[in-house]
């Protein structure tokens, strides 16, 4: 109906020249026979005249309008098109390829700077290594136990934000490097926690992880399931050690026909009822970012892209002061 009400206001002016015009036929043929019934003829052969270059013009409206919709022009301009149309045709054109051309240097230089970004994450991340190495060789002869504790609490920090960029920029290309398989989340969830042990001991929190099975399969992708299963562990272990106390994180999974559910609940300061809903926000840090000073609210925004890209569903619900249970819900058949 907008189309139907555009080309008739387009043709108000054309409108105008044919009522003239019939208008000084009816005057001619009035000063010639007078007022006679053949009178009626020239109008409505004008009408006749103006419904037929209307409709014919209403076509070509119409069919332009869909070529410029669907960016089919080649075969609209095989079809014939006028001077005027040819013209937006091909400024349209131009403007294309002139913003094709930006996008492409722009993409090019985006993915150049991310794989510099990248690379120089992924080298920093050796030398923290080392420096671990290093104290474990010293610890107890030339540094406290309290100092080494310190420090490696620190690089712990630095180790995770460098993982958080790399996973951030690798999210970009997802697409060219995952591999959905049958993996054995018992197996997962025990290295994820063996990974972070360092950081468990640190700040006095401790994994619950007890099931009476060896294995149980899941469909997912075995380094970005860790990705995600790191993000989540380190926020449980983070947000649980603001309380200041002993705490333990639960690791709880429930097998079902189709689908495997895992649940991870940390004890520590929840998260506001009026956060929740923005969690998933990338760089919401919401009340809670106040509290812990290296809060950088990318962490559940990744995991929720994470989660999206491998099919995996993930819900995250909490009472404050009390306690934060994540849900991970995964395909174990097709």
């Amino acid at each position: 109906m907008r189309i139907v009400k555009a080309f008739l206001k387009d043709q108000i002016l054309d409108f105008v020249g044919y009522g003239i015009v019939t208008i000084l036929i009816l005057f001619y043929f009035y000063l010639k026979i007078g007022n006679g019934f053949e009178i009626i003829y020239p109008v409505l052969l004008m009408l006749f005249v103006t419904g037929v270059i209307t409709i014919v013009k209403g076509i070509h409206y119409f069919r332009f309008h869909n070529a410029l919709k669907s960016a089919n022009y080649g075969n609209y301009q095989m079809s014939g098109v006028k001077n005027q149309e040819q013209l937006v045709i091909d400024t349209i054109q131009e403007l294309h390829r002139y913003y094709h051309n930006e996008l492409s240097q722009l993409m090019q230089q985006r993915d150049e700077s991310n794989a510099f970004i990248a690379q120089m994450a992924h080298d920093l991340k050796i030398p923290i290594s080392v420096i671990r190495l290093v104290l474990e060789d010293i610890e107890g002869e030339h540094l406290s136990e309290e100092n080494s504790a310190r420090i490696k609490g620190e690089s712990d920090k630095v180790l995770n934000k460098l993982s958080g960029i790399l996973s951030y920029l690798r999210l970009g290309q997802f697409e060219k490097d995952f591999l959905i398989e049958r993996v054995n989340l018992i197996e997962e969830i025990r290295n994820a926690i063996n990974i972070k042990k360092d950081y468990f001991i640190l700040n006095k929190i401790y994994p619950q992880f007890d099931s009476q099975q060896d294995a149980i399969f899941v469909l997912t992708d075995r380094k970005w399931h860790g990705m995600l299963l790191d993000q989540i562990i380190s926020n449980a272990i983070k947000y649980s050690a603001v309380k200041g106390e002993t705490g333990y994180i639960h690791f709880d999974i429930n097998q079902e026909e189709y689908s495997v559910e895992l649940k991870v609940t940390d004890f520590g300061i929840g998260i506001p009822s009026y956060d929740l809903e923005r969690i998933f926000e990338p760089f919401f840090t919401g009340e809670n970012g106040r509290l812990v000073e290296n809060s950088s609210g990318i962490g559940l925004y990744l995991c929720r892209n994470i989660s999206k890209k491998l099919g995996h569903q993930l819900s995250v619900s909490a009472v404050k002061g009390e306690k934060t249970e994540v849900r991970i819900r995964y395909l174990s058949k097709l």
